[in-house]
């Protein structure tokens, strides 16, 4: 069958000069099967495009000339032979005046010509094309035709270039280097411009330079318009189908024409307003995809995911903006089944910039690594809150773990993480969280214990939705997991980048629980006490408070109610910026009541304040603080104020004697009436009658009374005791009335509702609260007043009630009294200093006290107000014994560094303790300290009292320390300024034997080294050099019973027959006498030997250092800080002659029993001997063996080394003040040490076959040089059975420092010295640092063995003979030999070392060109080249004992590397 198909095709002509509208109507026969409507032709070949009319005007074009013909400019003619199509096309000629112009034109100036025409576009005709045919050679790019749409408004100027702008829009590129026509690319204009009317310019430039002939020509233009066609996709059942591949590849597609889905509902977000088109992808074997798109035309879109067929769709997911492009949407879901097909819907958000975008389906990653449990990455604690270390990690694409879910949120994309706990708190922090699917980063992180430190058994012990999670009670050396996820149930769950941090919390504060609450003082007047919440855990056992944003993290604190019954707790912003408070009552923490909640009353900032009133004098009210968030963790200030209490009136001098202080009182009387400071009556409808006072009536108005309303009235007579203004105020009657009042002199004259006569004072109708009536009165003593109430009504009127005033008067002199009753008073007067007062038995403030008087107004019948004077900070002891107890204290409140603390003989004896303490527990303060007689006064073990000045004991008081506390002073003077007598208690930790020595220093002044262990008969002291001890004249121990000499040393075998102050531990001693204070200095002395190693005591060797030992000791009843006199006495880095001591201390551990299979040490013979190994060395560096805190306690002596190189043989050690701190542990061992430079330090153990270790240490700190240091590098004091020690040179080390930064290619020479052959281990202890890190490798080389064995996989075992061996062990943290070169093997050389005596080097054919030897460090020692032998020699007599590497090149180029061993 012959069917038609025809197009309307219809031009659009808008003339310039011609009005006439032409249309040509096309019929176009073809043969086909469709008819199509629509397509609009808006300029034509045929028509104005076409250029055959040969005028410009007549075709509906404009043109921009010049007037000169001659100029460059646009013509229609026919010229350009040939014109593409016809004869007439638009062309630029260079002389408009001919006939027919030229197709030519002029080079040089300059010139811009155009052509132009409106172009019409009908309404949703959005495909528009533009087809021309063109010719123009020009010169290059410089002379060029161009094409541009603009807008109507626009008119091109001759001369003038149209330049590109948001509504000019230049359409293809350059037109010009073609002298033959060409057809152009079919040209798109933007679909915006559909409905619309253009202005359509072609425009020809020429610069002022050479040209090419012919310039521009254009023809058969045309212009096009259509509707989109309808995309393939429309709807669900022709879905396209999208691969999923392993990369995202954009394939571009569109959704403009599209229509809306009626069949499917709205998905419901990204504002779906219709034209969708949909794909269908088919699920991988992952069961996941992701689904993304990209931006294009389109830079904003919706997208949904359907399960189901084309005809009945289920929505799976939703989404507006989540993909990294701009704002298009992604999708990813995990959960889908294999094979399974789902649909996706694509459009624009709100359809009003459809067009083209990108998208790609590919299945999700791999999950991370770390997924499940069993592939925990391991975590580095940071050793405070700061985060150094970091990890990444990330829950995009993780899965669902078997652990049960136990944590709050749903862990459906769960990793895991884990570290090994060092301190009891840690905090999880979870930090740089980006998503990278979506925007949700809600989060959660769960920790577990593992008894079986692995995953086979987990314990949760917290978890939060939160970023930040702080754990408490840890148990140091436990591995802890981390589980962190998206809080959300999937899809919804975070999938985000994160970097997380385990650091270290501080220790939680002494108040983090309810039960250890700290009291707070109440004062008139708001003093902030700072106090931190860092490091606090969650309260459990009490409720969450309600208010706040409470997530844990709280303190406690305590207040008793004074007599006033109100209190107002206020907080300050410091490092906590927006707190939380709650108050409660109750008896005890396990019943408490919630009386108030708060989050940011108080003035300063976003912190909270509460006001309770009515509350039971006596009553015990708890206060809870927190972060709000828990988040921003740290210090604030809090305080208590009261109103002033009536009763007691409180004056404190800080310190006896203080002239800068003042003490005085200040309390005035007030006036008052003849019948108080209430005045009460009743309104009764027998009242007389008077005219009101006039409506809004004021005190300092005249008298003035209204003059048509009446009123009844009421009068009360009263006098006034002070003359001076008084203020009448009425409470607020019941039942109301509108009431007024006036007041005048009652004298007979005034008659009341008149003016006429009389003395009127002063009258108010609303002037006080609530609009009641107030008035302020100038009234003298003596006179008689009336006060008169009414009521005010626009009208007469009366009333009937009762009505009651307050009366407050001037202040009035006060009489102040010695007793509560009876007696004269010994002054009047506001202000009241008792000092030298009459009578007041206070002549000045030097002695400490509470001393009362009682004050009273005159002619009061009432009782006496008391007034304390308080001078100083007095124990009173009224409560209980506690220390800290602030209500033990006159004025109330714990002692602070500006108090001047006097211990009173209360009912209760003073002691210092920390039940719950933290670690180190907050001292007690004093700036002096005296203890008066019969007082008593105790620090509990491990309780620090730090002491400004002086300290004064009485003699009939008691004074005791026991075990482990300090007791600090601060003020470092030079002649000990304290009196009186301490007791300082100290117990040998583990016990001691009859045959034990324990080394000792005394903390007090002269006391008898026989009372240490008056069952003891072997006392010794040191003396470092003895004439006839060899040739060296090493030092030896001489039996000694002197009174022990401050900061010298001693020891003592056994301890037995002393009586410590009850109850004390087994093996307590107690040292009786004035604490030692301030500047002390030792005497120290050397020998002058310094040759080699000579026969000692017994069976061992002396060395030439064995003249120069010194036992001191600390002596202080605190403990000290061996870094600090160490730095005091050996830090002269630059000058070796000017420091008195080498910078280690050697620390006797006690831990050894003692054993005949020893060898004799170098200092003689006690009948048993002791493991030398039993001495701790500590140095800048750190200790050797590891575990010591640094700090030397009390009562213990120490050795140290004066050095050779000192300018005489007699010294001094100077001990000071500074040494001492209350945040320094007195149990001598295992406490961190805090500050310290950066280290990275390895402890590495000597292990006999019985078991028996041996340590040395090898730090890189900062500070220390890699040659030998004073304060860094510490010599082997093991000379004994068995030796473990470093190398630097030929001198042995128990500590080496090296020098930062470290570097894998360091090496340390080892070596070992051994009394019985047999089998050995070497073995890792501890490390720190960079060491930590399981990255950093450490090995052992056996240079016997050839052997480079891996430290950090198991200890090195090895057989050995007895003897010294300083060449064999080499530690190094490379596995490439020496750390020089790697060894080159070739057997055309042999190099040997016969005996280990020389070195013989022999080549086999080709002569040697050069020898190289290096030590150990890679230091070259020998070079020598231009040989020319076939066996060579080198000269090594200097050498000393070692492992050396030989380099031999010969002259063939061959060349090899090889170990040898001299001795």
């Amino acid at each position: 069958m012959l069917q038609l198909n025809f197009t309307l095709l219809q031009e659009k002509i808008l003339p310039y000069h011609n009005p006439m509208v032409k249309f040509v109507l096309l019929v176009v026969f073809a043969f086909a099967i469709n008819v199509s409507f629509g397509q609009t032709v808006l300029l034509s070949p045929t028509g104005g495009g076409g250029f055959e009319s040969l005028s410009f005007d007549n075709l509906g074009w404009r043109v921009t000339s010049d007037r000169e013909e001659t100029y460059n400019q646009w013509v229609s003619n026919a010229g350009a032979e040939p014109g593409f199509t016809g004869r007439g096309c638009a062309y630029i000629t260079n002389n408009a005046g001919f006939a027919v112009p030229p197709h030519k034109y002029t080079y040089s100036p300059a010139r811009v010509a155009h052509i132009y025409r409106d172009i019409s576009v009908p309404a949703g005709e959005s495909e528009i094309t533009v087809d021309f045919k063109w010719i123009g050679q020009g010169q290059s790019i410089r002379d060029r035709m161009r094409i541009w749409i603009v807008p109507i408004t626009y008119a091109p100027i001759y001369g003038t270039e149209i330049t590109p702008a948001a509504d000019r829009i230049r359409l293809g590129g350059n037109y010009s280097g073609s002298s033959t026509w060409s057809a152009s690319p079919t040209l798109t204009i933007p679909r915006s411009y559909a409905g619309t009317t253009f202005r359509f310019v072609v425009e020809w430039a020429n610069d002022d330079n050479t040209g090419a002939d012919p310039p521009a020509a254009i023809d058969d233009i045309s212009i096009i318009s259509d509707f989109p066609p309808i995309p393939v996709n429309d709807e669900p059942c022709n879905a396209i189908l999208l691969s999923s591949n392993s990369n995202c590849t954009y394939s571009y597609y569109t959704n403009y024409g599209a229509s809306d889905t009626s069949s499917v509902p709205n998905p419901g977000c990204a504002n779906y307003g219709g034209s969708d088109v949909w794909f269908r992808t088919v699920v991988p074997a992952s069961g996941g995809i992701i689904v993304d798109t990209q931006i294009d035309e389109m830079t904003d879109g919706g997208m949904a995911l359907y399960s189901g067929t084309c005809g009945s769709l289920t929505l799976l997911s939703c989404d507006d903006n989540t993909s990294s492009n701009g704002l298009m949407p992604q999708i990813m879901v995990t959960n889908l089944t294999p094979g399974q097909t789902v649909y996706i819907r694509v459009w624009e958000n709100g359809n009003n910039n459809n067009g083209t975008f990108g998208i790609c389906v590919t299945p999700p990653p791999p999950p991370p690594s770390n997924d499940e449990c069993s592939n925990a990455i391991g975590l580095v604690v940071n050793p405070s809150l700061i985060c150094n270390d970091v990890t990444f990690g990330s829950t995009a694409f993780a899965t669902q773990s078997p652990q049960p879910d136990n944590v709050v949120g749903v862990p459906d994309n769960d990793v895991w993480f884990s570290f090994v706990a060092t301190n009891t708190n840690h905090q999880v922090s979870l930090l740089d969280v980006n998503p990278v699917i979506g925007s949700n980063t809600n989060m959660g992180i769960g920790v577990y214990n593992s008894p079986s430190t692995n995953c086979s058994s987990l314990n949760l012990v917290t978890s939060i939705n939160s970023q930040t999670l702080t754990i408490n009670g840890l148990n140091v050396g436990d591995t802890y997991f981390i589980r962190v996820y998206g809080f959300d149930a999937s899809p919804n769950a975070a999938q985000v980048n994160f970097n997380i941090c385990v650091s270290t919390t501080p220790d939680p504060p002494p108040n983090n629980y309810c039960s250890s609450a700290i009291g707070l003082p109440v004062s008139p007047i708001c003093n902030y006490q700072t106090f931190t919440n860092a490091g606090a855990a969650a309260t459990t056992g009490v409720p969450n408070p309600g208010c706040a944003n409470y997530l844990g993290g709280d303190v406690w604190f305590y207040v008793v109610v004074d007599d006033t019954g109100e209190i107002t707790i206020d907080t300050e912003d410091l490092d906590m910026t927006n707190g939380g408070m709650a108050i409660y009552s109750g008896n005890s923490c396990s019943a408490l009541s919630l009386l108030d909640c708060d989050d940011n009353s108080s003035a300063n900032g976003l912190m909270p304040s509460i006001t309770r009133t009515g509350l039971t004098p006596g009553e015990i009210i708890y206060i809870r603080v927190w972060e709000e968030g828990n988040d921003n963790n740290g210090t604030f200030g809090i305080c208590v104020t009261s109103p002033t209490n009536e009763d007691t009136i409180d004056v404190t001098l800080t310190c006896p004697g203080n002239p800068s202080e003042p003490l005085y009182a200040t309390l005035a009387c007030t006036g008052t009436t003849n019948l108080g400071n209430t005045l009460s009556g009743i309104m009764q409808s027998s009242d007389p009658v008077a005219l009101q006072p006039i409506i809004f009536i004021s005190s300092s108005d005249p008298c003035s009374f209204d003059t048509d309303n009446t009123s009844n009235y009421s009068s009360i007579d009263f006098t006034v005791t002070t003359t001076g203004t008084y203020v009448f105020t009425m409470n607020t009657p019941a039942p109301f009335f509108d009431a007024m009042g006036y007041i005048y002199v009652n004298n007979g004259n005034f008659n009341p509702g008149s003016c006429a006569t009389g003395i009127f004072i002063a009258g108010d109708d609303d002037d006080g609260p609530s609009l009641n009536p107030q008035i302020t009165a100038t009234l003298t003593a003596g006179v008689q007043y009336t006060l008169v109430t009414t009521k005010f009504a626009f009208q007469d009127t009366s009333h009937v009630g009762p009505y009651q005033w307050n009366v407050l008067g001037p202040p009035t002199d006060v009489d102040w009294y010695t007793t509560e009753t009876g007696g004269s008073p010994i002054a009047s007067g506001a202000t009241f200093n008792p000092v030298g007062v009459s009578g007041s038995n206070l002549p000045d403030t030097n002695t400490p006290g509470v001393y009362s008087y009682w004050v009273t107004c005159p002619g009061s019948s009432g009782p006496r107000v008391k007034a304390e004077f308080t001078i100083g900070k007095i124990w009173k002891g009224t409560v209980d014994s506690d220390w800290n107890n602030i209500n033990n204290w006159k004025p109330i409140g714990k002692p602070t560094a500006n108090d001047c603390v006097f211990i009173e003989n209360g009912p209760n004896s003073a002691v210092l303790t920390y039940p719950n303490a933290p670690i180190p527990p907050t001292p007690a303060f004093a700036k002096n300290f005296t203890v008066g007689a019969n007082a008593s006064v105790e620090l509990s073990s491990g309780t620090s009292l730090t002491v400004t000045d002086w300290i004064n004991v009485s003699s009939t008081a008691e004074f005791l320390i026991r075990d482990s506390a300090n007791l600090i002073q601060i003020t470092n003077v030079t002649v000990n300024n304290n009196t009186g007598n301490i007791k300082m208690q100290r117990t040998v930790p583990g016990g001691v034997s009859n045959l034990d020595y324990v080394y000792w220093s005394s903390p007090v002044d002269r006391f008898d080294v026989n009372d240490v262990s008056p069952g003891s008969n072997r006392i010794y002291k040191w003396i470092p050099t003895q004439s006839g001890n060899g040739v060296g004249n090493y030092g030896e121990w001489i039996p000694t019973g002197e009174r022990m000499t401050t900061g010298k040393g001693y020891i003592i075998r056994g301890l037995s027959g002393t009586s410590p102050t009850p109850p004390a531990a087994a093996f307590t001693t107690e040292f009786s006498g004035k604490a030692n204070n301030g500047k002390i200095n030792v005497p120290i002395q050397r020998g002058t030997y310094n040759g080699i190693d000579y026969p000692g005591a017994g069976s061992s060797m002396a060395t030439a250092h064995d003249d120069n030992w010194n036992l001191i000791g600390n002596p202080y009843p605190s403990s000290i800080s061996a870094r600090d006199f160490i730095t005091a006495n050996a830090l002269d880095l630059s000058d070796d002659v000017s420091a008195s001591i080498m910078g280690t201390v050697y620390l006797w551990r006690h831990l050894s029993a003692p054993s005949i299979s020893i060898d004799d040490p170098f200092y003689g013979d006690f009948g048993y001997n002791y493991n030398p190994n039993d001495y701790i060395k500590f140095n800048h560096t750190g200790s050797s063996p590891a575990g010591f805190s640094g700090y030397i306690g009390a009562g213990q002596a120490f050795f140290i080394l004066m050095d050779h190189n000192s300018p005489t043989a007699s010294s001094q050690v100077t001990f000071g003040n500074s040494m001492r701190h209350e945040t320094h542990r007195n149990d001598q061992f295992y406490r961190t040490t805090e500050g310290e430079p950066e280290h990275h330090r390895i402890w590495i153990d000597l292990i006999a076959s019985n078991n028996m270790a041996t340590s040395l240490l090898v730090g890189y700190i900062e500070g220390a040089t890699n040659q030998k240091d004073r304060l860094f590098d510490g010599l082997d004091f093991n000379e004994t059975s068995t030796s473990f020690y470093s190398l630097i040179g030929d001198e042995k080390m128990a500590i080496q420092g090296k020098a930062l930064p470290f570097m894998d290619t360091d090496i340390i020479p080892l070596g070992i010295e051994v009394s019985q052959s047999g089998h050995y281990s070497i073995a890792i202890n501890k490390v720190d640092g960079l060491f930590e890190s399981e990255e950093q490798a450490i090995f052992l080389e056996d240079t016997y063995l050839n052997i480079i064995h891996d430290l950090r996989l198991t200890p090195y075992e090895f057989n050995t003979d007895q003897g010294e061996f300083n060449d064999r062990f080499i530690l190094r943290y490379t596995s490439q030999s020496l750390g020089v070169e790697e060894l080159v093997t070739t057997n055309d050389i042999l190099i040997t070392a016969p005996r280990s005596e020389f070195i013989s080097i022999l080549s086999s054919n080709s002569p040697i060109d050069s020898v190289s030897i290096y030590d150990m460090l890679g230091r070259e020692l020998v070079q020598n080249r231009n040989i020319n032998k076939l066996n060579y020699r080198p000269n090594t007599q200097s050498f000393s004992n070692g492992v050396y590497l030989v380099t031999v090149n010969l002259q063939n180029g061959k060349q090899k590397k090889q170990r040898v061993i001299l001795k």
